[in-house]
């Protein structure tokens, strides 16, 4: 059996995806793609508001500055996209931990 076969149906993905989502955030570092699939998640429950997933790297940039930028995205450098979402947002999350260390400014 494969992996799609055994999975739960995407109504109700969807709806579970809604519940952990709550009222955070979405960022990505690929916002647009992201949109596209979760759009495609949601139509299937008729759901008419797509949540809007924000910019990784226009949240960095108001986030973080001078040095500690230049290590988040130095840490990126070093550590290649796996291409897999659970891998890649533990990436991201890792490259915003590394910065945090040098910020130097209050996380707006």
């Amino acid at each position: 059996m494969t992996d799609l076969q055994a999975a739960p149906p995407a109504t109700q993905v969807a709806e579970r995806f809604l519940h952990i989502m709550g009222d955070r955030r979405l960022v990505s570092d690929a916002p647009e793609f992201e949109t596209r699939w979760i759009s495609r998640l949601l139509q299937v429950n008729d759901y008419e508001r797509i949540p809007r997933i924000e910019d990784f790297d226009g949240i960095s940039f108001a986030l973080f500055e001078g040095f500690a930028l230049d290590m988040l995205y130095e840490t990126l450098e070093r550590r290649p996209a796996p291409h897999r979402a659970g891998p890649d947002s533990a990436r991201l999350a890792g490259a915003w931990l590394k910065a945090s260390e040098y910020n130097s400014s209050p996380v707006r």
